[in-house]
């Protein structure tokens, strides 16, 4: 972690209560954009494939990819980090995360909306720490979006956990 908070600088933060999101132009991104969708719809293309967010998807964009945001109609509820990644440092998530919000994300982009327009001098260390905390969440959040027979195969280990489990039986 140490490694990864280093090699993470803060570029910028956007916190919207209910806007209508405006168009954003097509760019190669030179850093990584994390968006999470609180409340609304949102459609965003990446490297020209039109992905669709609704309340409680997140889309990681990793630097070198293109992005592009038409304008949008309808009020949302989002907020968006731009976080530069040393160039050794991967991205190991992209695209659409479905269901990413968590009981604890909103309290986190608040905060990191109150860090923003602090006057601290270690603002940007804590906005980052936030948004590590949040990717990390995801990461988590994308193991569970493994293979459904690998789901069912755990959920039936665990339930019957106290068992002799046989692969027959699974």
């Amino acid at each position: 972690m140490d490694s990864i908070f280093s090699a993470a600088r803060f570029i910028g933060y956007s916190y919207h209560t209910h806007d209508v999101p405006d168009e954003i132009r097509s760019a190669t991104l030179s850093y990584l954009e994390l968006t999470y969708v609180i409340d609304g719809q949102m459609t965003y293309f990446l490297d020209g494939e039109e992905l669709t967010l609704t309340s409680g998807d997140a889309i990681v964009i990793p630097q070198g990819h293109t992005r592009y945001r038409p304008e949008h109609t309808e009020e949302v509820y989002y907020a968006s980090f731009n976080i530069m990644m040393d160039g050794e440092v991967e991205a190991r998530l992209s695209g659409v995360i479905n269901n990413a919000v968590r009981s604890d994300t909103v309290l986190m982009l608040e905060s990191a909306d109150k860090s923003v327009r602090s006057v601290s001098h270690n603002r940007q260390e804590r906005i980052v720490a936030i948004f590590l905390y949040l990717y990390h969440q995801l990461l988590d959040h994308s193991v569970d979006r493994e293979n459904e027979h690998i789901k069912k195969i755990k959920k039936y280990v665990l339930k019957h956990i106290c068992e002799d489990v046989s692969l027959d039986e699974i």
